[in-house]
């Protein structure tokens, strides 16, 4: 499971690294899961940041919050092709996944950068017609790395620095987005247990960002994984 992640920066630090606008006020996220408003920079606005919902419900019944694209693709699919001509930047500084260690027992992981720099996943957007046009968005995923391969098979796709405003340009055409997607070098990410309560999605403190000794999604700890 790779649906939550967390998005804390102040206001001033957003409008310094991401070059942009920011309207309004902006609260930490520090349990973001899908469903909730995000915040993004679309190619459409790419100097002010957006308001987003995670998940993509447009014509569907189910909504989309991951888009997967294997690394080293040549192609992708018609649908994946018109998700991918509508593009922006998802703000994080971090994300969880579950490690299984028995039937059922999962423990919860928080991957960061090192140093604690935050990022931006490349994502696709739309407008939502059932939602007062409102934009909605989805994450793209890929294939894991090594330090990721032992919890997930896939991974959301982190964009390098110099790629964010090459993914945000309109004038990208799909052969130059495709090399873009790979995984991020695990030599760059560090990765540690959290606490159970990351398990309460209502539950939104810095509380469930730090380090932990390993419990599972009942609480219970785990002595070996």
């Amino acid at each position: 499971m790779y649906d939550r992640y967390s998005f804390s920066l102040p206001k001033e630090k957003i409008i310094r690294r991401f070059e942009i606008k920011v309207p309004g006020t902006i609260e930490p996220q520090y349990n973001i899961s899908p469903g909730n408003t995000i915040s993004v920079i679309t190619d459409l606005q790419p100097k002010q940041l957006t308001k987003a919902i995670w998940g993509i419900s447009e014509n569907r019944k189910t909504p989309i919050h991951k888009v997967f694209i294997k690394q080293d693709t040549q192609k992708t699919t018609p649908q994946t092709t018109q998700l991918l001509t509508q593009r922006c930047i998802i703000l994080a500084d971090g994300f969880y996944l579950w490690k299984k260690v028995s039937y059922k027992s999962r423990i919860p992981y928080r991957i960061t950068l090192k140093w604690n720099i935050p990022f931006a996943f490349a994502g696709v957007w739309q407008y939502d017609s059932q939602n007062n046009n409102q934009i909605s968005c989805a994450m793209i995923t890929t294939d894991a790395n090594e330090l990721i391969a032992p919890i997930s098979t896939k991974i959301p796709l982190i964009l390098p620095l110099e790629q964010e405003k090459a993914w945000l340009k309109t004038e990208t055409t799909l052969q130059e987005i495709l090399p873009l997607i790979k995984p991020y070098s695990s030599d760059q990410l560090r990765l540690f247990p959290v606490s159970g309560q990351i398990n309460q999605l209502d539950l939104n403190t810095l509380e469930v960002t730090l380090p932990s000794q390993p419990t599972d999604q009942f609480g219970n700890y785990v002595l070996f994984e």
